[in-house]
């Protein structure tokens, strides 16, 4: 009697296979497979049993794509499996966090991006939402603030984990035009500082002293008005200095 009452007025005979109803709403009414479309979800976490974990809870509403460990496969399971979410572990390796926030906001069709991680501090979170994240949940969050994380930014929102201190509300700031042309090497300096490398490191690099390169860092950041890694990244990938030194 309860089947007959849920069927009632839909013509099963006519139906074709992949239009057979799979889930009753009030009413009768019938929700065929082909019209149903899940949020596509693309992990990108270099521990993969934790992957695989936050992974089951969240095929209970959404449909995971993939799982990618590093840097090089998140660029290219972006473009190949064109995810609606993409939710990140910051300390993915072979791409710098922010560097990897930043190029994937840049893609024609950008998906919402949902930073896991370990820090809770306020510096942290700032630059996060400043290279463009939709999301923030920490590690030690419960799986069911993934979830609810996937939903608000799918929905147009901005989500947060509650055990940060973060006002949400804030916006990025904008980049800024340079004041003066950088010099070359200001943009050897900046393309590093893109790539996650600290001053010591930037100073191997360029035969340099570290006190040179913080000098270098702090004319850069007073040029551009930028104070933080993830305005100087965004910067240099939106002027093309970070791609172009990799393929030189």
């Amino acid at each position: 009697m309860g089947n007959d009452r849920l069927t009632k007025g839909l013509d099963l005979k006519r139906m074709r296979g992949n239009e057979l109803p799979t889930t009753f709403g009030f009413k009768g009414w019938a929700v065929s497979r082909r019209n149903v479309r899940k949020t596509r979800v693309l992990l990108a976490d270099q521990e993969t049993i934790f992957a695989a974990g936050i992974k089951v809870f969240l095929e209970e509403r959404f449909t995971v794509v993939g799982i990618a460990t590093d840097g090089e496969a998140l660029r290219h399971a972006n473009e190949q499996l064109k995810p609606d979410v993409i939710i990140v572990d910051l300390a993915i390796p072979m791409m710098n966090g922010i560097e990897a926030l930043i190029g994937l906001r840049n893609r024609l069709k950008s998906p919402k991006i949902i930073v896991d991680t370990v820090a809770a501090d306020v510096a942290s979170v700032t630059e996060v939402f400043g290279a463009g994240a939709a999301g923030y949940v920490l590690r030690t969050s419960p799986p069911s603030e993934f979830l609810n994380a996937v939903d608000k930014v799918v929905a147009g929102g901005r989500y947060i984990s509650p055990l940060v201190p973060f006002d949400v509300a804030r916006l990025r700031k904008p980049v800024q035009a340079e004041r003066r042309p950088l010099t070359q090497r200001e943009k050897e300096v900046l393309q590093l500082v893109a790539e996650g490398k600290t001053s010591k490191e930037i100073a191997a690099a360029l035969d340099i002293s570290p006190k040179t390169v913080e000098s270098h860092r702090e004319n850069i950041s007073r040029n551009l008005d930028l104070h933080t890694i993830a305005e100087l990244t965004r910067y240099a990938i939106e002027r093309g200095l970070l791609w172009r030194a990799r393929t030189s």
